[in-house]
């Protein structure tokens, strides 16, 4: 069948196209930290209102990625190999965000980090508690895990302000706080990459029917 520019061009207009930047995350307050507020020098922050800041700061997301993990069989035994699928495998997801001029997002993924593992202790300058020691513990995973939502919308967001296509990342807590390099000569913003594991996840909505024969 030649190329036909008319048809290309209607077609495109028709179904219209997805673009990278038309994503928006939303992320849920890990029981640990629900009604809990991240302290700083100066001032205070609940945790519900830096996890909204967020959604606006969130600058670059992987999707969630699925493999099918198979083993090789001989064919008869002896012959070429073939994959027969055992199972799959998802990757963690990473993100970067914007952090704020207080640094509450920050702390915020410093105390979630924290609470799946504690690594480190407190420094509390106000109580005197200068530094106190980890416990080197691990919180159960239903208190420090959470659902992640991930929404692309299309070019119109406003006709369908809930996406079109919406992945719930289940049981969901930060495994990952990249290093930050600062320089004086560098004034550009200041973003965090955290990485993300997660249970399961679907897109919502998304089925196969059986279509309907005349």
């Amino acid at each position: 069948m030649p190329f036909n520019i008319n048809d290309f061009s209607s077609h495109i207009k028709q179904s219209g196209y997805l673009r990278k930047n038309h994503f928006e995350l939303n992320v849920t307050v890990p029981p640990i930290l629900q009604g809990r507020n991240i302290e700083r020098p100066g001032g205070s922050n609940s945790t519900s209102n830096v996890t909204r800041m967020m959604t606006f700061r969130v600058a670059n997301i992987r999707t969630p990625q699925v493999q099918i993990s198979g083993v090789s069989v001989n064919r008869y035994g002896v012959g070429p190999p073939q994959k027969y699928p055992v199972s799959a495998l998802f990757n963690e997801i990473f993100f970067t965000v914007t952090c704020d001029r207080l640094g509450d997002i920050w702390q915020f993924w410093h105390n979630w980090t924290r609470s799946v593992f504690e690594f480190t202790g407190v420094a509390d300058s106000n109580s005197g508690n200068v530094n106190s020691l980890p416990r080197y513990f691990s919180n159960f995973r239903d208190e420090y895990s959470s659902l992640i939502q991930l929404q692309l919308f299309d070019q119109i967001a406003q006709n369908n302000k809930s996406g079109v296509l919406r992945f719930d990342m289940y049981e969901s807590y930060p495994i990952a706080i990249s290093e930050v390099p600062l320089s004086w000569n560098d004034p550009r913003l200041l973003e965090l990459t955290i990485t993300m594991h997660f249970k399961d996840y679907t897109i919502v909505g998304s089925n196969v029917s059986r279509e309907n024969s005349i």
